[in-house]
């Protein structure tokens, strides 16, 4: 009769970072049934880590997170993070082993930024306003090792099948908001899934490049006769959701590293020019034409907010140039820079521009630790991408392309949506990568 299962040490925090995630799963997050449907199939990945061989329950509770992972729900993403790292420490116990990283030395750098965060914190003006956004960022590391551990033992090329699959769904679904809203008049009139619609167009820029990515290495997947069309019509997909999110940051985002992959790849400037021109045909649509002109005007509303809260942060800036206000300390000062109402909120609590809210909370400290970050991570995907281009070299490499620009109109690393994709994306290519050390495999 098999015995108990014994747990290393290090069970003890995942258990209750598993408790932590159970609470969450309880918070009014707006994921509705569909957070609920995702907390069952969690709630079975649970019993097959307890009950089932230990590398089928971490493959089950890898692929759960896979394929919830597009629908960007925190809470779900929380505890389906907490299943893969309970199937993670199962496997390793039973390899009597530490976990193994394939972090391409993005770990060193996501340290380093996460200690001069709590360095600014210290000279900040409030430490406890701060600690919020220092738990998240903490959050970010756990993922990030968890990811790449769980990664590092996980067969390659892993459950894409269900990443794809979870993103088509999740594109469907918000495609199908502003459709409801143009018959009914009830619901969101943008496409925004779960999430914010500029966090949703976000991770669809994430994914597309992905797609691109296979419709460049079809063969790295299977059948090119068979990859090339399910791609095409992957991108197809989530390029319609992209454009009814009607969020402009991240449609420059994504533009830039569609860019980016046709400058490095011939064969996408077939896409790039087809992308072209149905935005030229767009044009012709009233409402897209005022979306996509509203960019370039500087009297629109959102976008004078923005250089209002541009203006206010670099303020704060000169004020404390070196360490600067402290991490989530800009809402905190606000009124002292600005004592009214500005736009449609009383308090703002972030720049909607990642560079200048690092120079207000991080002063030049942080904000030269955030460059050092980005570029680490870019120069990463770029020397794995020339050592080798396939399918996940281009794919981080874009991510990361359109990880700079998005930043530009929003603090989209510090959007747990975003960033647990992120680092996802990161880990995996890592994995499959052939700077990795291995080779990637089919499908």
């Amino acid at each position: 009769m098999r015995g108990p299962i014994r747990f290393p040490p290090a069970a003890a925090w995942t258990a209750l970072y598993v408790c932590l995630s159970m609470t969450g799963l309880c918070a009014a997050d707006g994921s509705g049934a569909l957070a609920a449907a995702f907390g069952t199939l969690a709630l079975l990945a649970l019993a097959a880590t307890f009950r089932g061989p230990a590398d089928s329950a971490f493959s089950i509770a890898l692929s759960v997170l896979a394929l919830t992972l597009p629908f960007g729900a925190p809470s779900v993403n929380a505890i389906n993070e907490a299943l893969v790292a309970l199937g993670l420490i199962r496997v390793l116990y039973g390899k009597r082993r530490g976990p193994v990283l394939r972090a391409g030395g993005a770990e060193t750098a996501l340290l380093a930024y996460f200690a001069v965060g709590v360095l600014c914190a210290a000279f900040g003006v409030s430490f406890a306003d701060s600690l919020g956004r220092l738990k998240s960022e903490l959050h970010l590391l756990f993922a990030f090792f968890l990811f790449a551990a769980a990664f590092a033992e996980a067969p390659a090329p892993g459950p894409l099948r269900l990443f794809a699959l979870g993103f088509a769904a999740a594109a469907c679904y918000g495609i199908s908001q502003p459709i409801t809203f143009y018959y009914t008049h009830t619901g969101v009139m943008m496409a925004r899934a779960l999430v914010h619609h500029i966090s949703f167009g976000e991770m669809l820029a994430l994914a597309l490049c992905g797609g691109l990515a296979a419709w460049e290495f079809p063969s790295a997947l299977g059948a090119p006769s068979a990859v090339k069309p399910r791609a095409l019509a992957f991108c197809l997909l989530l390029w319609v959701a992209l454009i009814l999110s009607q969020a402009r940051g991240p449609w420059l985002a994504f533009g830039a590293a569609f860019l980016t992959l046709a400058a490095l790849r011939k064969e996408l400037r077939t896409l790039l020019t087809a992308a072209a021109a149905s935005v030229v045909v767009l044009m012709a649509v009233p409402p897209f034409y005022q979306r996509f002109a509203s960019i370039f005007d500087p009297a629109q509303h959102a976008n004078a907010v923005r250089f209002e809260l541009w203006k206010l942060a670099w303020r704060m800036f000169l004020d404390h140039p070196v360490f600067g206000v402290g991490p989530a300390n800009f809402g905190t000062l606000f009124h002292v820079y600005y004592p009214g109402k500005l736009g449609e909120a009383d308090v703002w609590t972030q720049v909607h521009n990642l560079y200048l809210h690092q120079l207000a909370e991080r002063g030049l400290v942080g904000f030269a630790m955030l460059l050092v970050l980005f570029g680490v991570l870019t120069g990463r995907a770029w020397r794995t991408y020339r050592r080798r281009p396939d399918f996940w070299s281009l794919w981080r490499l874009g991510a990361m392309a359109a990880l700079w620009v998005m930043n530009f109109t929003q603090n989209s690393f510090h959007t747990a949506s975003v960033w647990m994709l992120l680092v996802f994306l990161w880990a995996w290519c890592e994995r499959n990568c052939a700077g990795a050390g291995r080779e990637a495999a089919h499908d």
